[in-house]
């Protein structure tokens, strides 16, 4: 293989560093306010996907038609962002959602294979995709990999200098738009370097042992299958993260399968081995796919759609269509390699206009589930007590209406009082007096430390503080079923630490620890001594002996809250764990 001339670095440092001071300046744009919003996320948008697919290109072509080809490319998924966010008030609520930015991510990387292959009057040849698309794979990963090492070389060349009284670096990372030149810069850079060295990092090793994971993923796969008839499918259909890890699977599934049947018969796995193996993992990836899409319609049929629910949707539909098609290659005799050449062409297609029509209104996710929230109110699968109007007002414009419209159900007591209930809940003095309300419940030692009390309740979610004013409205003889006590508990946190101890309906006793750094919350690892086998009589004294009086810690060797039987130890959570 001849190794192409080495291109010249400096324009492609330069394009990184160019995009990478745009996005800086737009982004400063939107938080000051100098543009319309919508006007800076089109700017934004554009910036961004013209320079990812300039440099995604500038390798395989000439850097002039390179930025020729990624400019109308940029504009498209630009104008289409835009258009998506007129469904929402603003942009900030418009990301909310994983749509604005799972769509242009594939509108944006995927058709790059097709605009290459396209420069050289092969659109459709799928040796010259394969190539290109595992290329631009292998020139961002090695690309970012070298800004990683960039960054580390930066950070330790600080620490020298700082040891020697040398500040002009520091003072230079403080510029505010450092970090962006600095990553573009060297992104372009080793996207620039990775393409002069085509031998070294040919995608080649990386199909080999993608290849050497399909009998495993495929003895799993048959494993599961067996499996799921003789164990039950409830299990598998009561969640939807069931649904994510089966379409992962698929997705996985279809990647080794391409990568045993490579761009052509002759780069094709020779081993028989992975051969009948990608084979087979073909022919029954359809039944993941299936099961992925039925475990979601499940939930949409118990639930209704969300947007969420659309998404995970869409990308079971598109498992199913890869399932489909591979099974109809895997089907084909000797001539199914390249058959499943073509329906991985047919999906990368379907998937670019699948991206495109979720930003348009043709296919609003928001619409959908709002109108199917809406019809689920009407048909009597849910009360107007129990639907989710806080989520119905996240839904951007769609759901904005779809409460309007319930404003003009003036007949329907309950549609009404589920309305005066939701404003209520999102009026901040109001909320303020629930939260004061429930804090006046939660017994506290010592009686002063009310701040850290407040801090940690506001913190909670819904649920859990409906939880905790249950618990407290669960005691005996009178008292509340939940305590909290404030003492220094864990030496390595500054301040004190909180102890909320919770009964149930029985006779268990739970404990949650908390700390505030910062002003921010932060759960603490609790463990619990003697808080098993109470009798009810015992967990009431143990609550009775936090709610009296202030518990010393007692060091052993660490610090705990000894209360008869009960004996409770605080540990930090790391940051990864939290």
């Amino acid at each position: 293989m001849t190794r192409p001339a080495p291109r010249p670095h400096l324009p492609l440092a330069l394009l990184g560093a160019a995009g990478g001071l745009a996005f800086h300046i737009l982004t400063e744009a939107l938080r000051q306010g100098w543009l319309p919003e919508r006007v800076t996320l089109g700017l934004a948008a554009l910036a961004l996907v013209f320079f990812t697919a300039t440099l995604g290109m500038a390798g395989p072509l000439a850097l002039r038609r390179a930025m020729a080809l990624a400019m109308p490319l940029a504009v498209g998924v630009a104008a289409l962002l835009v258009l998506a966010s007129l469904r929402f008030a603003s942009t900030e609520a418009m990301f909310r959602g994983p749509i604005p930015v799972l769509a242009p991510m594939v509108l944006t990387l995927l058709p790059l294979p097709f605009l290459i292959a396209g420069a050289r009057g092969q659109w459709r040849d799928y040796p010259t995709l394969f190539a290109e698309a595992w290329g631009s794979v292998i020139r961002q990963a090695a690309g970012w990999l070298f800004v990683g090492v960039a960054l580390l070389v930066l950070i330790l060349s600080q620490a020298l200098f700082q040891m020697v009284k040398i500040d002009w670096l520091e003072d230079l990372t403080r510029i505010a738009f450092f970090y962006p030149l600095f990553i573009g810069t060297f992104l372009g850079l080793g996207i620039a370097v990775t393409h002069d060295l085509p031998g070294l990092v040919a995608p080649d090793l990386i199909i080999r042992l993608l290849r050497l994971l399909l009998p495993v993923l495929l003895v799993v796969l048959l494993v599961f299958l067996v499996a799921v008839p003789l164990r039950g499918l409830e299990a598998l259909f009561q969640q939807v993260s069931a649904a994510i890890v089966l379409i992962s699977l698929v997705f996985m599934g279809s990647t080794l399968v391409t990568a045993a049947v490579e761009r052509s018969d002759v780069e094709a796995t020779a081993s028989p081995l992975v051969g009948v193996a990608a084979r087979i993992l073909a022919a029954v990836l359809v039944l993941p796919a299936g099961l992925g899409v039925w475990t979601v319609w499940l939930r949409v049929a118990q639930y209704g759609w969300t947007p969420d629910r659309v998404v995970v949707m869409c990308l079971a539909g598109v498992g199913l269509g890869y399932g489909l098609l591979y099974l109809v290659a895997s089907l084909r005799g000797t001539a199914w390699r390249a058959a499943q050449r073509q329906a991985n062409l047919v999906m990368a297609l379907l998937m670019i206009a699948l991206a495109a029509l979720l930003l348009t209104p043709l296919l609003s996710a928001e619409r959908l589930a709002a109108s199917s929230q809406i019809a689920r109110l009407d048909d009597g699968k849910v009360s107007a007590e129990d639907l989710d109007l806080k989520s119905l007002s996240e839904w951007g414009t769609a759901g904005a209406e779809a409460i309007a419209m319930l404003r003009l159900r003036k007949d329907d007591a309950a549609v009404q009082a589920a309305l005066i209930a939701f404003e209520g809940a999102a009026n901040p003095a109001q909320a303020a007096a629930r939260e004061a309300a429930l804090a006046a419940l939660v017994p506290l030692q010592p009686a002063g430390a009310t701040a850290l009390r407040a801090a940690i309740l506001s913190d909670m979610p819904d649920w859990e503080r409906d939880r905790l004013r249950t618990a407290c409205a669960m005691g005996e003889d009178g008292l509340p079923g939940c305590a909290m006590v404030v003492a220094d508990l864990v030496d390595d946190l500054p301040g004190a630490e909180a102890v909320l101890v919770l009964r149930d309906a029985g006779s268990r006793l739970e404990v949650k620890g908390y700390s505030v750094v910062a002003g921010r919350v932060r759960r603490l690892e609790s463990h619990q001594f003697g808080a098993t086998g109470f009798t009810a009589a015992e967990a009431g004294q143990v609550l009775r002996g936090l709610q009296m009086a202030e518990p010393q810690p007692v060091p052993a060797p660490l610090q705990m809250l000894s209360v008869g039987r009960l004996k409770l130890l605080l540990l930090p959570v790391s940051e990864g764990n939290r």
